[in-house]
């Protein structure tokens, strides 16, 4: 039954008593006021009566609890859970701060208040502060996955963020270009023998540009290697990114080439295993790499605009292989691509002195200048008129009814000329192998 008793004789406030849903008696904090503790705990003595009678949902009253809890408490609780999945630490870290900054501009303070038409003001007014696409559409992913994340825990009912579109990215704001063999060498060349510049030496900034066009690695997993994510002595050499690093959210282990191990070796010995190999931090990075391509002699930026930045030399990488020939199916595995269209369209740089040596590659058209067409022509009809009196014979040893018929035919169906181009005319995509082609040069 509903009432209100003091926990102590000297205690201000009063505590409700009720019966639970359960049949038990359940106490909850109540007030100074006696008469409003025990309306307090009619109340909740109601609430138990139509929970054990079916007419409250438990989920729905938790939904409602939940809507109305501060943003900053599901914020932790994702948080919790993006650590779950194995999020490296500066991802987690970046993601629910966006929320955190996004909830605050729009002054959301509970859940209800989450709004898919502010959301999209709010990014319409980030993007026109001057942030590319890629940038604004970061910020709306962090968002939506946060929103999908809360239906699926049935925190809320709805995404309210569905409708919120991305901002077109047909245009990319950074066109990046591939380093040819000689920009790389005198790269690396003139890093070795540079100052220490961003909290690296020369040395150590010059492996890493040669790890990174020699695996196809990213900033973010550049950054997260130690002497101990290398296995030197297997067959091929590997470096191994593990999943809270890899873009793939998997681990990855990336074979490289036997020399770039040789290289190495050295190197890494006189590093300490569980320490990181390159402090990478956000934009220093373009800012690092442009100081010592310009120590180099290489340009930054070429005539068409591209840029040659620390992800310019994954480009390189990709590009590498291309001109090399490998298959677009191992090239697309080894950039760890999700489709070949992203390999070679975006990745793979070929330019006019490519496509001339691949034309150089192709055999000649010309005929041998010994042998003309219509030497060739002629050779052609003469075997061809052999081969016809060669039939004859084993046909007239056959009887004389074949001669007759053979005869008769001739008479309905007169001969017929045979052209040059009937002659040596190609067939398909490839072209015919005649006298005169076989002996192209």
């Amino acid at each position: 039954m509903a009432g209100a008793i003091r926990r102590t004789p000297t205690a201000k406030r009063w505590t409700a008593t009720y019966t639970g849903a359960d049949g038990t008696t359940k106490k909850a904090p109540g007030f100074i006021d006696k008469r409003a503790t025990i309306d307090l705990a009619r109340r909740l003595e109601d609430e138990a009566r139509k929970r054990r009678a079916g007419l409250i949902d438990d989920a729905a009253v938790r939904l409602v609890g939940h809507g109305r809890s501060p943003i900053a408490e599901h914020v932790e609780a994702y948080k919790a859970h993006l650590r779950s999945k194995g999020g490296s630490t500066e991802h987690v870290r970046a993601t629910c701060k966006m929320i955190e900054v996004v909830a605050e501009e729009c002054e959301w303070c509970t859940l209800s208040d989450m709004d898919g038409a502010r959301l999209s003001a709010h990014l319409a007014d980030f993007a026109a502060s001057g942030r590319g696409a890629r940038t604004v559409n970061w910020r709306r992913g962090a968002l939506r996955s946060f929103s999908r994340w809360l239906v699926a825990n049935e925190r809320l009912t709805r995404d309210p963020f569905a409708s919120v579109p991305r901002a077109g990215e047909h245009t990319r704001t950074r066109e990046r270009r591939a380093l040819s063999d000689h920009e790389i060498r005198s790269l690396i060349v003139a890093t070795e023998a540079g100052p220490v510049r961003f909290g690296m030496d020369g040395e150590r900034r010059a492996m890493l540009y040669r790890v990174a066009i020699g695996t196809g690695l990213r900033r973010g997993e550049l950054a997260s290697l130690t002497p101990r994510s290398f296995d030197l002595d297997a067959e091929p050499p590997t470096v191994t990114v593990e999943a809270g690093y890899s873009k793939r959210r998997r681990r990855d282990v990336q074979p490289f080439r036997p020399d770039l191990a040789d290289a190495l070796r050295d190197w890494l010995d006189a590093q300490l295993k569980g320490s990181l190999l390159w402090p990478l931090r956000g934009r220093h990075t373009a800012a690092m790499i442009r100081t010592d391509l310009d120590a180099a002699g290489v340009v930054y930026r070429d005539d068409a605009g591209r840029v040659a930045d620390l992800h310019a030399l994954r480009h390189t990488f990709i590009t590498r292989m291309a001109m090399a020939g490998v298959s677009p199916k191992v090239a697309q595995s080894l950039a760890r691509h999700s489709t070949i269209t992203l390999t070679m369209d975006r990745y793979a740089h070929v330019g006019l002195a490519d496509h001339a040596r691949a034309l150089d590659a192709l055999p000649a058209l010309a005929p041998d200048p010994k042998v003309g067409t219509y030497a060739a022509h002629s050779q052609r009809r003469e075997g061809q008129t052999r081969s016809v009196a060669d039939s004859e014979t084993r046909q007239n040893a056959e009887g004389g009814d074949a001669q007759k018929h053979r005869k008769n035919k001739a008479k309905r169906t007169p001969s017929q000329p045979v052209s040059v181009t009937d002659a040596i005319a190609p067939v398909g995509f490839e072209p015919t192998t005649t006298p005169i082609m076989s002996r192209a040069l």
